[in-house]
């Protein structure tokens, strides 16, 4: 990772934790139930013994019907699900939570700054060492006033997470072995593509990518999954309200207009077929709680229109 990556890195971190406070403040709740993630209560408890998931059950007991999950649990766990059908060992997997399961923030000391910003960087000139090392530093102490709670959102698995449910964006996880040793590496195709040493790395030895999208659009489209999509504020009222009208057939036609101007509207018309109406949901779902829209019109049956605008833009 060049310098100017780095301190993209460790900037966008503590940003991605403010925006996320403010947009889904209740992002960090566990109300998800391990049968909801799809893991058995025996599964999970084994996992826990070995030490590759992290430990955020809250309640009374260790039974399923006391453990809950917030979404960066979830998608851990799913994580975990396909490292071990590519036969990836409980030793190894544990390698990878202890690198996604922490901050960047976590890798170094406030006193190795300077010697860091000489060393990555010996063609600088003074005065622009000196900005960095500042800019740096200045966001070491703005970590290390975090309570453990806000740390939580700086972890690189959060942050990853954080990228898709804000920006629609598809970082990927990947895993390289390295002779005797795993690497996991957190980045996206486009990084990769953009940097011939870490493709040329990855390239020249054995990795699985596992995509972090589409764990979290399964996640929003399964019906089962509902409930928590308006508690974590995935979907607010007005939204809800969309979702509600299609499945009842409640309205005359309904028009998304995308958040980038090169997409064309997606238009839905009514239908008595459930099997496309079960689909059209779940595209609703999965585009409205990632923010992939700026407006809304329903157009209902009485020709009175209703327009969303969607409030949780970022830009």
């Amino acid at each position: 990772m060049s310098f100017e990556q780095t301190l993209k890195q460790f900037k966008l971190t503590l940003d991605l934790m403010d925006t996320i406070e403010s947009v889904y403040p209740n992002v960090l709740e566990q109300k998800l139930t391990l049968s909801q993630a799809g893991v058995s209560a025996r599964v999970y408890n084994s996992w826990k013994k070995s030490g590759v998931f992290q430990n955020t059950a809250i309640g009374r007991g260790e039974d399923q019907a006391w453990v809950r999950l917030n979404i960066y649990d979830y998608v851990w766990i799913k994580i975990i699900k396909v490292l071990r059908d590519f036969g990836v060992s409980l030793e190894n997997i544990r390698i990878v939570k202890e690198t996604l399961f922490k901050s960047i923030y976590d890798s170094f000391e406030r006193n190795e700054i300077t010697e860091m910003v000489n060393y990555q960087n010996p063609n600088m000139n003074e005065k622009e060492k000196k900005e960095a090392v500042h800019i740096l530093e200045a966001c070491f102490d703005e970590y290390q006033l975090l309570d453990d709670v806000n740390k939580t959102y700086t972890y690189i698995i959060s942050t990853l997470v954080t990228r898709v449910l804000l920006f629609s964006e598809a970082p990927y996880i990947i895993v390289v072995l390295d002779g005797d040793n795993i690497l996991p590496l957190s980045t996206s195709l486009e990084e990769v593509q953009n940097n011939k040493e870490i493709a040329e790395f990855i390239e020249r030895r054995p990795n699985l990518k596992i995509p972090v999208l589409p764990i979290i659009e399964e996640f929003l489209q399964d019906p089962k999954n509902d409930e928590n999509l308006y508690l974590w504020g995935f979907l607010n009222l007005k939204e809800r309200k969309i979702i509600e009208a299609l499945r009842h057939g409640d309205f005359k036609e309904i028009v998304i207009r995308p958040k980038h101007k090169q997409t064309d509207e997606y238009t839905i018309e009514v239908t008595t077929d459930n099997d496309i109406i079960n689909s059209q949901v779940k595209e609703l779902k999965k585009l409205l709680s990632l923010n992939q829209y700026s407006e809304v019109i329903l157009k209902q049956r009485n020709d009175k229109h209703v327009y969303i605008r969607n409030k949780k833009i970022i830009n």
